[in-house]
Order: structure tokens, then C-alpha cells, then sequence
């Protein structure tokens, strides 16, 4: 599934084997030929991309007893609850997601020991350790982060060795190469770290080609992708032209959208989507505090741009009256300082 947040930045080297399964909260790989777990990922998967988060939960957990004792339902599961902490900024699901991923890491381990040990084991196995390595850097836990990332590449690559033919595993081989390349881009010089931006967006593009369950998934992959290249061509027909029509009020895209037209300097363009963002996480189920901090900030900056400081201020202090409400998770606290700033700035150039 396609997430991560907008505003964590990792150390360098954290980052270079963290960030193998971005975007891959909505992938769905299931063993091919089996209908009945084809089933149960599509149905979940579709409910995921609308975001009806707790229902993909349960749909998930039929999984199950058709895959006991391996990594899948435990790492679909986890990888939901991440989604939507991740989509809303809401950390009140984390319990839910550390038992989760755990379980999948467990339970990868051990297939990974027997006899009998699959492709399929042994990617989700990888997706596990890459989540739980990600989730670990966000809480402080770097040297936790990059032993789980070091390792989550390794299963997949194995993955890979054991049936060459599935595609899908290409998705998370292009994410990482992508993102490795972009946050290592100041050791380049180096012999053994080289520029892999243009081999990883490829490798996406195969398993957007060839991949039986990831298309749609590397296309978020790409939006992201394209926002960090800043080719805002190419993201905004992506989203006009595709994915709008999978979701036309996905949060995840708005992030990126909003703060692509902030980047272009199209503030009245940036105001609207982040207001549409903002609508979306008030009428949601999933509403945190802390979503609503950073995307009022987001909307007070678009409107200081256009000269509308009063609006500007209005939005800012809705935020800060939040500052009670939010959890220090992520970037809440740093949005909450930045719109007390930001506030203060402005009402003092009002005297």
C-alpha cells in the first residue's frame, strides 16, 4: 500500500536500506493460482484504496487459515495499520501495528528455516523487516532501523532467486533502488555507490508491465517518485489521467499534490488542495489531531503567499488551539512550532 509520510526525513545512511517498500502498504502479492487468497487480496486491497482501513483489517484476517504460520496476513495486517497512521498521522494504531509486524517478521523467520520455504515466504518475509525497519527510525531506534533495513533487502532479492518469473518483486527492487540512490546522493563519488535513480524507476516500470497485482500500486509509487524529481508533468497527469479515477479523494495523493503547487509557487492551487485534504481527515473516522495541525499550517502558508494574512492567521490559530490534542509522533510537535511561529510573526507585523 502506497505510504510514507510527507515529513520524515532519516539519516542518511538509515535511509539508503530503509526505504526498499515505499509505497508498498497497497501491494498484493498472493501465490498465484490460488483463488481463494487472490480473492480475499483484491477484496482487501479495494477496500484499503477506499480507505476503509478497519474493514481491509478483517478481510485480511481470513487469511489466516489459508496461510497459517506464515508471513502474509501478519504483514498485510500490520502494513494496513501503517497505512492509515501514516495516511491520517494518527499514532493511536500503533499497538495494533507493532504486534502485527512483529508476528510477520516471526513467523518469516521461521519459514525461512524449513524445508519448504517459498518465494512468496520470503517476500514478505523482506516487506515485513522493511515496515518494521521504517516504523523503527520514526520512533528513534536507528540502530533497530538499520539492522531490519540491511536484511529486508536480502529476502527479497531471494525471493527473486527462488521464481524469476514474479514480477511483482521488481516494484520493491525499483522503490529501493530509487530512494537508496537519492539519499546516498552525496556518496556517488564513492565505487560502490552510484546513481541507480533511472534503473529503479525501470524496474517499477516492469512490474507495472509484467506484474500480475503491483500496477497500480507503482503508479502511486511513481507519484511520489515524480514529486521528488520534481516533474510535476508527469505527477499531475498521472494523478489526472489514472488515479484519480481509482480514488478522487485519496489523502495520500493530496499530500503530494498540494505541496507540489506550493513548490510551483501556485498558491491558490496549494490552498484548495490542502483544504480538500483537510476535509477529507475532519469527515473521516481515522481524524487525528495531528493531521489537522500540519495541513492548517500548510494552508496558512498558501495564504500568507497570497497576501490573505488574516485568513492566514485565522487557520494558524485553530492549529495552535490543537496544541493540547496532538501526540508527539512524527512531525505533529515541529508543525505545532512552526505555526506558533509562523502566528506570532504575522500578528506581529499587524503593529
Amino acid at each position: 500500500m502506497k505510504k510514507i509520510q510527507k515529513h520524515f526525513y532519516f539519516p542518511i545512511l538509515v535511509i539508503s536500506v530503509l526505504l526498499l517498500f515505499i509505497g508498498m502498504v497497497r501491494e498484493a502479492k498472493a501465490a498465484v493460482g490460488d483463488e481463494a487468497v487472490d480473492s480475499i487480496v483484491i477484496r482487501a486491497i479495494s477496500e484499503v484504496h477506499r480507505e476503509k482501513f478497519l474493514e481491509a483489517v478483517n478481510t485480511f484476517k481470513s487469511l489466516e487459515p489459508l496461510r497459517p504460520e506464515t508471513p502474509m496476513p501478519y504483514f498485510y495486517i500490520a502494513a494496513t495499520y501503517l497505512s492509515l497512521i501514516d495516511e491520517y498521522r494518527n499514532p493511536t494504531y500503533k499497538p495494533q501495528f507493532e504486534a502485527y509486524i512483529d508476528s510477520a517478521v516471526y513467523f518469516g523467520e521461521l519459514r525461512s528455516k524449513s524445508e519448504n520455504q517459498t518465494d512468496e515466504d520470503y517476500f514478505y518475509y523482506g516487506a515485513a523487516l522493511g515496515y518494521r525497519g521504517i516504523y523503527k527510525a520514526d520512533i528513534g531506534d536507528w540502530f533497530g532501523a538499520f539492522k531490519d533495513g540491511l536484511r529486508a533487502r536480502g529476502k527479497l532479492v531471494k525471493a527473486l532467486e527462488i521464481d524469476s518469473t514474479n514480477s511483482d518483486v521488481y516494484y520493491g527492487l525499483g522503490t529501493y533502488d530509487y530512494w537508496r540512490s537519492v539519499k546516498t546522493k552525496s556518496l556517488w563519488w564513492l565505487p560502490f555507490i552510484s546513481d541507480k535513480r533511472k534503473q529503479g524507476i525501470n524496474e517499477i516500470w516492469i512490474a507495472i508491465k509484467k506484474g500480475k497485482y503491483s500496477p497500480d500500486e507503482c503508479r502511486y509509487a511513481l507519484l511520489r517518485i515524480y514529486h521528488e524529481e520534481k516533474d510535476w508533468d508527469s505527477m499531475y497527469n498521472l494523478w489526472f489521467n489514472y488515479l484519480i479515477k481509482i480514488n478522487p479523494d485519496d489523502p495520500f495523493s493530496y499530500w503530494w499534490l498540494a505541496d507540489g503547487y506550493a513548490q510551483l509557487g501556485q498558491w491558490g492551487k496549494s490552498e484548495q488542495a490542502y483544504k480538500h485534504l483537510l476535509k477529507i481527515i475532519l469527515n473521516s473516522s481515522y481524524y487525528h489531531p495531528n493531521a489537522e495541525v500540519e495541513i492548517r499550517y500548510d494552508i496558512a502558508v498558501a495564504l500568507k503567499n497570497q497576501g490573505k494574512k488574516d485568513k492566514a492567521i485565522t487557520e494558524l490559530k485553530k492549529a495552535v488551539s490543537l496544541k493540547d490534542k496532538i501526540i508527539d509522533f512524527g512531525k505533529a510537535a515541529d508543525f505545532l512550532k512552526r505555526a506558533e511561529n509562523l502566528l506570532h510573526r504575522l500578528q506581529s507585523e499587524k503593529h
